[in-house]
């Protein structure tokens, strides 16, 4: 089971379907906003929480075999950032970072740590994210009013074309 932030605005306005408990949501997908990544030395398909932060940052650390690298052009002067799939066995994550993609150049395997959270569904079309979409149960969820985000817990169940297999 993976805990992930969900805009609240991606089911609002994104048109992204709203997630209930013990039910079936699909198609979602998963990112993580990573503020670590390194060539992993481990063996890749590991998603494991990172037991540093509190539970509700939903902070895990995913290691995995790496596609679809590339670099995201910004309107920042000076500001790069990366986007890649980290295939991890049982699900397949969008990853983002800042940085240079030449940094990762011949990397095979990663491991990243970050934040997890729900791709809005209007990303898949207008960024040309490679589909890692997946149909997920839908465990339990944490709505606090007062928060930007919804926590959900989930649990892989099957995939969509072109997503990870499980």
């Amino acid at each position: 089971m993976l805990w992930a932030h969900l805009p609240r605005w991606a089911v609002d306005e994104d048109g992204l379907p709203a997630p209930r408990r013990d039910t079936l949501w699909n198609p979602v997908g998963l990112r993580i906003n990573t503020d670590s990544l390194a060539p992993a030395r481990e063996a890749s398909g590991v998603v494991t929480v990172d037991a540093s932060a509190p539970p509700t940052e939903c902070r895990y650390r995913a290691t995995g075999t790496v596609s679809e690298l590339r670099e995201v052009r910004t309107a920042l002067p000076g500001l790069a950032l990366l986007e890649l799939v980290l295939d991890c066995g049982e699900v397949a994550l969008q990853v983002q970072a800042e940085g240079r993609a030449s940094r990762l150049a011949g990397v095979g395997r990663l491991s990243v740590t970050g934040r997890l959270e729900v791709v809005p569904g209007y990303e898949w079309e207008d960024f040309a994210l490679l589909d890692t979409r997946s149909s997920w149960l839908v465990a339990e969820m944490l709505d606090d009013a007062e928060e930007d985000d919804v926590l959900v817990a989930l649990s892989p169940l099957g995939t969509q074309p072109g997503g990870p297999s499980t």
